[in-house]
């Protein structure tokens, strides 16, 4: 299994699948396949996201590892690039990934 599920449900999804970063494994690696926009950012701010994300070594093709999060509700910590990065819990539900091989 490499994304967690919301639910108590036992099945996991297919190994194929892309999951949010937020239901991702912690120490487990990722490539990320899509960077959604949240419903709540303008274009503007949207594009100005996605340069500082690549800034920091995320990008769509981007290999990174979560490391852990800040509490239930609190920021995603990944490595990419070299760097430890802190992507806030709305942004890390917006980044799609999969289990990288």
């Amino acid at each position: 299994m490499f994304c967690r599920r919301s639910t108590a449900a036992t099945r996991t999804p297919p190994p194929n699948r892309a999951c949010a970063l937020t239901g991702a494994r912690d120490g487990s690696r990722y490539r990320i396949m899509w960077m959604a926009r949240p419903g709540h950012a303008g274009d503007d701010l949207w594009r100005a996201t996605l340069l500082r994300l690549e800034e920091l070594g995320l990008f769509k093709g981007a290999l990174l590892e979560k490391a852990g999060s800040l509490g239930l509700f609190g920021a995603v910590i990944v490595k990419a690039a070299g760097s430890r990065v802190a992507v806030s819990r709305d942004l890390a539900q917006s980044i799609l990934v999969r289990e990288a091989h």
